[in-house]
């Protein structure tokens, strides 16, 4: 009997939920995961790779770095080892031939296929800001969450001690939240490296709605507000980012805030490579699925996660 192949679009939960769940079916089915990094990665503890180090040594060594990224990522290969049926491909989806159920990859290559699921996920929203994409560090993948945390030391070994250092961060929601506090103690560390005063650093939360963390309760807005004006964050509300510039963004009160680190936290949306399925119904950008996650005007392929 022929086994019949499904492709996998993205290691992400979705992807690797769906792997897992078809591979018992090793009789019976093919199953090829496509993701451009190889990697799956835990997003919930990104913030975690801001964490300060207790010495100089530490700070910089590149086991330092390695360690870090393996706390929150593992290779797809490793989650799969074992499963006979499950190959994993590191490549990235380029476009679709839904005629001759093909994907098309980067690579130049192409995966057949009889069913597909598309767990892309999603990307950083910009929301169409003047600037904003060229000069904002992005907060979504492990090396995003590396570079941050380098672009931050770099600024401290760069500024001379008087020069005041800005790190601003774009966005109130849960990752921003946690971003902003995790950089007080990375700061508090860096000062102390570098030999920076602490009271020159200043470490600001820009969000667009009236209060930070929309969907929790009350209380919790509250309680985390005051949590990180404690810590010394500035927070500033109901004013979103309207225009990004080198070294500024102003916001639609007309104030410009002065930064050297941007780090734009405030939003996701549908990975654009649903807009190559020709004739799938988005909304959005997402892809319309019915209840059983199949896309709608397509028997063969599948939709799940953020996308």
């Amino acid at each position: 009997m022929n086994k019949k192949t499904v492709v996998i679009v993205g290691g992400g939960f979705g992807g690797v939920r769906a792997a897992l769940d078809l591979s018992r079916h090793k009789h019976d089915l093919k199953i090829v995961i496509i993701d451009k990094n190889g990697y799956h990665s835990y997003p919930a503890d990104y913030y975690k790779l801001l964490s300060p180090s207790k010495d100089r040594k530490e700070h910089f060594g590149p086991d330092k770095f390695r360690l870090m990224f393996s706390s929150v990522s593992i290779p797809l290969a490793e989650i799969f080892e074992g499963y006979e049926n499950v190959e994993i491909l590191t490549d990235e989806v380029v476009d679709f031939d839904v005629g001759q159920n093909v994907v098309r990859l980067a690579s130049g290559g192409s995966a057949k296929y009889d069913w597909l699921v598309v767990a892309a996920g999603s990307v950083t929203n910009f929301y169409d800001i003047p600037g904003l994409r060229s000069r904002a560090l992005e907060f979504k993948t492990t090396a995003d969450s590396l570079n941050v945390r380098n672009a931050v030391d770099e600024v401290f070994e760069r500024k001379g001690k008087r020069k005041p250092i800005n790190i601003v961060v774009g966005g109130g929601g849960f990752t921003g939240c946690e971003v902003a506090s995790e950089l007080v103690g990375y700061a508090d560390n860096l000062s102390d490296i570098h030999g920076h005063p602490r009271d020159g650093v200043f470490i600001s939360i820009i969000e667009a709605s009236p209060t930070l963390l929309g969907p929790l309760s009350d209380w919790a807005k509250l309680k985390t507000d005051a949590r990180l004006k404690k810590l010394g964050v500035k927070i500033f509300l109901s004013d979103p980012v309207v225009d990004a510039r080198d070294g500024s963004v102003r916001l639609k009160s007309g104030r410009e805030i002065n930064f050297d680190v941007l780090v734009w936290t405030a939003g996701v949306k549908a990975n654009p490579i649903s807009e190559k399925i020709s004739g799938a119904e988005l909304n959005r950008g997402g892809i319309v699925v019915d209840d059983y996650l199949n896309s709608k005007g397509f028997k063969s392929i599948f939709a799940v996660g953020d996308i």
